[in-house]
């Protein structure tokens, strides 16, 4: 009778295994899944890979998107929650043209493919993890920026492409702004396009007392910034990372049905030629 028994379970205890081996081969969609968690907002954690995805969606809590790995022929099917401290990432594996060939080589420890991408994994969220250390931001305060004469310029960029566009622009606003008091430069940021990281913005400097220096180039023009805002905060970091707060903003808002209210601010309180450590330069932003 102990015998029967012990037969039994192992019967069971092997029919199960096959069935599940049978049902991962032969039904379950990917290949693998990895899993992990970020101190980067959900949409944050999309913008390390926004360029080679498609089918994003969102709902209720939850990122969706695809990221598609030319080179190894394979879709990573990502899905990004968002909690109280950052994001939590589910990654699903599927090889397009192998994915049955992979599951046995997975089931083998045979899969140097599986290998490569788990390794590409672990990269993006290095990354993810190094960023997230490279910049910090206080809690936000009730304020209003008070309206002000500008010199401007009105540029639409990628979002990583903002530093760029500033260091062109920078020295010839200043000189025709003829700013003296070195009152800082802002930027009003009117439109943020999250899924595409584009944004629209204008960089502006504050117009000296002895009025603006002529003839103005034709792209540049003066005009009287006005915004409501009701909240800022100091933030410390790279200017290039303060789209951090921002996708953290649209976040939070996004998980009580709003939406972000534009114009946004930053002003930007330390030079990057101040030899500070740029963990060290300070911003304000205004929202």
């Amino acid at each position: 009778m102990k015998k029967l028994r012990i037969k039994s379970i192992i019967f069971i205890t092997c029919f199960s295994i096959g069935l599940a081996i049978f049902i991962y081969l032969f039904f379950v969609p990917y290949t693998y899944i990895v899993n992990f968690k970020t101190s980067q907002s959900p949409i944050s954690v999309y913008s390390f890979v926004h360029e080679n995805t498609l089918d994003i969606y969102e709902k209720e809590k939850v990122i969706y998107f695809t990221q598609i790995l030319k080179n190894e022929d394979t879709q990573l099917h990502w899905r990004v929650e968002s909690n109280n401290k950052g994001s939590d990432v589910r990654i699903k594996i599927v090889f397009n043209k192998s994915n049955l060939k992979e599951k046995i080589r997975i089931l083998t420890f045979r899969s140097s493919s599986l290998k490569k991408i788990v390794k590409r994994i672990k990269k993006i969220y290095k990354s993810m993890s190094d960023d997230f250390k490279s910049f910090s931001w206080t809690t936000p305060l009730n304020d209003k920026l008070p309206e002000i004469d500008c010199l401007c310029i009105q540029l639409d960029s990628k979002i990583r492409e903002k530093p760029k566009f500033m260091n062109q622009n920078v020295d010839l606003l200043a000189y025709h702004a003829q700013n003296q008091s070195k009152l800082p430069p802002k930027l009003y940021i009117n439109d943020i396009d999250f899924i595409n990281q584009m944004f629209s913005y204008e960089f502006c400097f504050p117009i000296g007392k002895s009025g603006v220096y002529k003839p103005i180039p034709e792209e540049f023009y003066i005009k009287k910034q006005v915004v409501n805002t009701s909240h800022s905060i100091d933030f410390y970091g790279n200017f290039a990372a303060t789209q951090r707060f921002w996708a953290k903003l649209y976040d939070s808002l996004r998980l009580e049905n709003d939406k972000i209210s534009y114009p946004l601010v930053e002003e930007f309180l330390d030079s990057p030629f101040s030899g500070k450590d740029d963990k060290e330069w300070k911003s304000k932003l205004y929202f």
